[in-house]
């Protein structure tokens, strides 16, 4: 399969999830790459998950 590439200079670009691994390095990628335009972060940061590690 062919890759395409697609011109998202002077776009706005929306990442959910983007306080996690995958996330984080995609906009720091987008800003480092984008010649102009917005990136908007977006997260759920809720209480469902345990964030301060595993407890025995």
């Amino acid at each position: 399969m062919a890759k395409t590439q697609v011109d998202l200079n002077n776009k706005t670009i929306l990442v959910t999830g983007s306080p996690g691994f995958i996330g984080a390095y995609l906009v720091i990628r987008l800003l480092r790459e984008m010649a102009g335009g917005t990136v908007i972060s977006l997260d759920n940061m809720n209480d469902y998950y345990e964030v301060t590690g595993i407890h025995s």
